[in-house]
């Protein structure tokens, strides 16, 4: 059986990140563990949309 996160470490995930003070990776993180929260989505969707953008970055690169 996995290990669920306790109520003190979903808050500690979830709580906002000071833009100001964050650093970009602090801020990613918490976007996607909203992500995959509040819609239920699995790692592999966001791999999938990580994926997606790159190749359209490369096909705008190839193109250009």
């Amino acid at each position: 059986m996995k290990e669920t996160y306790s109520d003190l470490e979903l808050s500690a995930l979830l709580k906002n990140p000071d833009i100001r003070k964050a650093t970009f990776a602090e801020y990613r993180d918490w976007v996607i563990i909203n992500f995959l929260l509040n819609c239920g989505s699995r790692a592999a969707t966001v791999r999938a949309i990580h994926t997606e953008l790159q190749l359209k970055s490369l096909k705008k690169i190839l193109i250009a």
